[in-house]
C-alpha cells in the first residue's frame, strides 16, 4: 500500500465516522426518532464512492441507531413504548386485534408474494 495509500484509507475513515455522526445527530435534532433514522441517514455521494468507507463492520442502519444511542438513550419519546409489553403478552392481543390468525396468515401471504418481507 504505501503511507500514501494508508493515509488516504484514515482519512476516508475519519470522513465517514464524522458524517454518521454529525449527520444522525442533526437528524435527531429535526426530530428523526432512533427507530427511523436507519431509514432516513444516508452518506453523500462523495463517501459511498469511497471504497474504505463502506460498511463492512456495521451497518449505517446499525451505526446511525447506536450514535443516537449514545447521545439520546434507547428509548424513541413515545409513551406507549417506555415500558412495553412482553412479546408474550402483546402477541395474543395483536392477533385478536387483528380479526384473528387467518386473516393475518393472509394478509402475510400478500405482503410475501410483492416482495415486501419488513413490517
Amino acid at each position: 500500500f504505501g503511507n500514501a495509500r494508508v493515509q488516504e484509507v484514515m482519512r476516508c475513515q475519519r470522513d465517514i465516522y464524522a458524517n454518521l455522526n454529525n449527520a444522525v445527530l442533526h437528524l435527531a435534532n429535526r426530530g428523526v426518532t432512533i427507530n427511523e433514522v436507519h431509514n432516513v441517514y444516508a452518506p453523500p455521494p462523495a463517501l459511498r464512492r469511497q471504497w474504505a468507507a463502506h460498511s463492512y463492520h456495521g451497518s449505517e442502519a446499525h451505526n446511525s441507531r447506536a450514535v443516537i444511542n449514545r447521545y439520546l438513550g434507547y428509548w424513541d419519546g413515545n409513551p406507549a413504548t417506555l415500558i412495553p409489553l412482553s412479546p408474550k403478552d402483546s402477541a395474543p392481543l395483536y392477533v385478536e386485534m387483528m380479526g384473528g390468525s387467518a386473516k393475518i396468515l393472509a394478509k402475510g401471504r400478500e405482503l410475501y408474494a410483492h416482495g415486501q418481507y419488513l413490517l
